[in-house]
């Protein structure tokens, strides 16, 4: 895998980006790993974050239906009862999970509903997301593990500047708990363009675009087995 080495990016953003704010869940998930495992191991019914974990994740994504207990994300595609639910001002749509790898490493992907519900209700969102989905997976002894946000976004919102905007202000979130960002990369994962960025505590971020559906999975991922990674290189759909 050849990677090449960027620059750490600092824009300004403005009205027409949305503002884009990182969710604190996003930004806290490395303090809140013992209640995350334990919430996101096989078997779990839900991935509730932390009472203490507050705010809206990063844009959005398409995905799949609501996954039941320790199914993962892609068998809850199964679910023919999968229509998208509102809540503020984006809809949460569980279905979306669907292109999100069942499992990393015998670990369940699991949906993330408590997040999904913070993210609904950030109105500066509203311009450019159509829907959203969160996922987590994290090994048993949480040494690894992954969020994920999936992003449908609308018709004719992206392009390279709103990218990009997208991308530096979820990494400054994610790693404004992890000494900050001091850098970044892109190289090809699973015959993606995956752009990644690295946190000063060893937190990395994963971005890929899926131009066929209109999606943007955003990733923030802490562990020497890379579940990131894992997770790009399993995604469905292009």
């Amino acid at each position: 895998m050849t990677v090449r080495a960027g620059t750490d990016r600092r824009p300004s953003l403005n009205s027409r980006s949305g503002g884009w704010l990182v969710s604190a869940a996003a930004m806290l998930l490395v303090s809140a790993m013992p209640l995350l495992v334990a919430a996101c191991s096989p078997g779990a019914s839900a991935t509730p974050l932390p009472s203490g974990l507050s705010g809206s994740l990063p844009p959005p994504a398409t995905g799949t239906p609501a996954a039941s207990a320790g199914s993962g994300a892609s068998s809850a595609s199964s679910s023919p009862a999968s229509s998208p639910v509102s809540s503020g001002t984006v809809r949460i749509d569980p279905a979306l999970l669907i292109v999100l790898p069942t499992t990393v490493e015998g670990a369940a992907v699991a949906e993330a509903p408590e997040a999904e519900a913070e993210s609904a209700t950030d109105r500066t969102l509203s311009g450019s997301v159509d829907r959203l989905a969160s996922a987590f997976v994290a090994s048993a002894d949480g040494t690894n593990w992954a969020y994920a946000s999936i992003i449908a976004l609308k018709v004719g919102a992206f392009n390279e500047p709103f990218y990009r905007d997208w991308r530096d202000t979820f990494d400054r979130g994610a790693c404004s708990q992890a000494g900050g960002v001091t850098g970044s990369a892109q190289t090809s994962i699973g015959g993606r363009l995956v752009f990644i960025g690295r946190c000063a505590g060893g937190l990395l971020t994963y971005h890929a675009y899926l131009p066929g559906t209109n999606l943007l999975i955003s990733i923030s991922a802490l562990g020497p087995e890379r579940y990131g990674e894992r997770v790009v290189q399993g995604l469905r759909g292009n």
